[in-house]
């Protein structure tokens, strides 16, 4: 009888310990915890190291069951090393909780995590997925209640609510994945005490523009990007613009042209919140050359076979003149094969930052679908968003030479050169560049470098430059040519009476033979 009584005491002491555990939530208010590696720490997966909780947040770092920041949660088995900080702690990870998640579930490891509230319903939200992967299968079980989404599958997140979940004498609330093969990441969870927890709109936290600095020839056009964030903020949308009429960009588009020499300042404004990313683009001359600056590819002809190419498979060389653009050698990729090659340029001391000259040779035969060959660029083991590639399509076409301007930032450290094919047919490669434009070889110089100086006063433009001046030349927005004279002095007068209001591009052609550029407005 008194060993009955002694149980009796010892299991109300343990459960009166266990209630006095349990996390009580006010009626109307909310416990929000956020999964993440711990700040500073980055597990073997993560992107980045851990960053600060975020505002309003508890932290759940992939511990076991325990008592944490004096309430009672955790894990079925530690998941510490799963933790993954997908978005810089010092950028858009800052102070959001979308920019983490811990990778709990996948064969071979099937999660559950646990919370002890006092007995009553809640509502649950639970926010899933991973900002960088879209290959997660977020479908859960809260206390044997399915909790899922009908978002399409590709997208990063899935964001699940369910109402009057209820825990309880056992004062347990838990959830796993409802399939032990999903690869299931969570990214935080909030619980609420009698109020469903609402829909938040999500606001934009932050635009970049992915590369931040492109160049382009003259003539030429490309589309940028923007990467709005976090991904699934409500509203995405952006403005482009440009601060000079040489370079024009499409306001709903992002599609830059490069009407004249200049530089510019391209950006994305974000409709919800106005923040802005900014991409530096320099539109060059065509004839911009690389003078005597070395080619960093090595073996850019193939005269040494695939010495200093990485082979993907199925690439070789050959010596067959019929394929060979110069020299004795050229790769190609085999008929029927996928694959292709690449090689890594480190960029010399002071190469970051600088604008360069990348070529190749190509010819296809029998290429039914596409080809491709381009330069990636990386900083750090980041890759960026590098738009400099071409694509053939056409089976049967002689060597062409494609030729690219690539700006590089100042973090900048690698260039990838690469080739690519998936399909029946061959693509023939010869002669890669990849050298620094010397923009002092062949008389091209951009705004950034103007000497000249220019003046308008009412109808009259003054152009001056000491060194001299051969001729004076007025483009519209356009490139068209409006007004050109022929100078042998240091100083020009130019009537512009006849020109309408607008931007102009000013070419100031010196005795030495360089031209310079400046913009106006009238």
């Amino acid at each position: 009888m008194k060993t009955k009584k002694l149980l009796l005491i010892q299991a109300c002491i343990m459960l009166f310990a266990f209630t006095a555990m349990s996390q009580t939530i006010a009626p109307g208010d909310s416990l929000r915890i956020n999964f993440q590696p711990a700040p500073g720490n980055q597990p073997g997966g993560s992107t980045y190291a851990g960053a600060a909780l975020p505002t309003g947040y508890l932290g759940d770092f992939g511990n076991t069951l325990a008592n944490h920041n004096g309430l009672t949660y955790g894990w079925n088995s530690s998941f510490t090393s799963q933790g993954r900080q997908r978005l810089d702690p010092a950028g858009t990870g800052a102070n959001n909780p979308w920019g983490n998640c811990i990778q709990f579930n996948r064969p071979g490891s099937n999660g559950v995590w646990t919370i002890h509230l006092k007995p009553g319903y809640y509502d649950v939200r639970i926010v899933a997925g991973d900002a960088s992967y879209t290959d997660s299968k977020n479908s859960f079980y809260v206390n044997g209640l399915l909790l899922s989404d009908l978002t399409p599958a590709n997208s990063n997140f899935d964001d699940l609510k369910i109402a009057g979940v209820e825990v309880k004498a056992d004062s347990i609330l838990s959830f796993t994945s409802s399939d032990a093969n999903n690869n299931a990441k969570v990214c935080f969870i909030v619980i609420a005490n009698g109020v469903y927890v609402p829909h938040e709109t999500i606001h934009v936290a932050s635009v970049k523009i992915d590369p931040s600095n492109f160049a382009l020839f003259v003539g030429k056009s490309a589309t940028l990007k923007a990467k709005v964030l976090p991904l699934d903020a409500a509203d995405k949308s952006v403005v482009w613009a440009s601060d000079n009429a040489a370079i024009t960009v499409g306001a709903t588009t992002g599609t830059i042209s490069a009407v004249s020499i200049g530089t510019a300042n391209v950006t994305a404004t974000s409709t919800d919140g106005s923040i802005v990313g900014t991409c530096t683009v320099r539109a060059i001359d065509p004839a911009a050359s690389t003078g005597t600056n070395p080619n960093l590819i090595l073996n850019p002809g193939f005269e040494d076979d695939l010495q200093w190419w990485s082979n993907w498979t199925g690439h070789t060389a050959t010596s067959d003149p019929a394929d060979v653009a110069s020299g004795y050698k050229a790769s190609f990729i085999l008929d029927g094969l996928a694959g292709g090659c690449a090689q890594d340029i480190t960029l010399p001391a002071g190469g970051a930052g600088k604008t360069y000259i990348f070529k190749v040779k190509a010819k296809t035969t029998g290429l039914p679908t596409a080809a491709q060959s381009g330069c990636k660029l990386m900083e750090g083991t980041v890759e960026l968003n590098s738009p400099y590639y071409f694509t053939v399509e056409n089976a049967d076409t002689p060597y062409t030479e494609y030729v690219f301007a690539v700006a590089t930032t100042a973090a900048t450290t690698k260039a990838q050169i690469w080739v690519w094919k998936n399909a029946p047919g061959s693509i023939y490669l010869d002669d890669y560049s990849f050298a620094e434009v010397d923009f002092t070889s062949n008389g091209v110089n951009t705004i950034s470098e103007v000497k000249t100086s220019c003046f308008l006063n009412s109808n009259n433009l003054t152009v001056k430059n000491n060194a001299g001046l051969q001729s004076v030349s007025i483009f519209n927005v356009n490139g068209q040519s409006v007004l050109n004279k022929a100078v042998n002095s240091n100083e020009s007068n130019l009537n512009v009476s006849n020109l309408s209001n607008g931007i102009y591009i000013v070419k100031a052609t010196l005795n030495s033979g360089k031209s310079e550029f400046i913009k106006v407005q009238k």
